[in-house]
């Protein structure tokens, strides 16, 4: 396709691979697909279009074949946090990026996906250290994509949950 391959171990340097993916997706009319990615160092949540400037709709979500939720990093250094410029790199790629509905690199945490036939609703948690047991965290981003539109919304609040295990007792 004559992009530059900007992340050979990602999507990126796979552009045949993603390509038929997307095309069996866009042929077959196979909606409601979520491509849950990790191993990124960095928290990321966006609808996937063939090409984010050509035929996709940033506002509407038309022209996204899926969406794809990026799970944050837990143990690993996030990719911004050595830079001490992380918040002005995230809102940079997400002004150059229409696709990108939420960014984040330099902190850790998890994300909780809660999947309903109506709905699935992604909520991330950041920790404040991985050096030691905390039940401290802090919601940061939650994102809704409804049946069939592979288009994420940012959403005020996390999904309802269940009441969660208590933590293990540190050994």
């Amino acid at each position: 396709s004559g992009q530059k391959v900007r992340n050979a171990v990602a999507w990126d340097g796979y552009q045949g691979a993603r390509d038929r993916v997307l095309h069996l997706l866009e042929h077959q009319r196979i909606k409601d697909v979520l491509i849950l990615t990790g191993d990124a160092h960095s928290s990321s949540a966006m609808d996937v279009p063939r090409s984010a400037w050509d035929g996709y709709r940033a506002r509407s979500g038309e022209g996204s074949l899926a969406v794809e939720v990026t799970t944050p990093p837990i143990s690993s250094p996030p990719i911004f946090a050595a830079a001490g410029e992380g918040r002005e790199r995230s809102a940079a790629l997400r002004v150059m990026l229409p696709h990108l509905k939420f960014m984040d690199g330099e902190n850790r945490g998890y994300v909780l996906l809660d999947v309903t036939r109506e709905r699935t609703h992604v909520d991330y948690f950041f920790v404040p250290t991985v050096q030691q047991r905390t039940e401290v965290e802090t919601h940061v981003a939650a994102l809704v994509t409804e049946r069939g539109s592979s288009h994420l919304v940012s959403t005020a609040k996390p999904a309802p949950t269940q009441q969660a295990a208590p933590l293990a007792p540190a050994e």
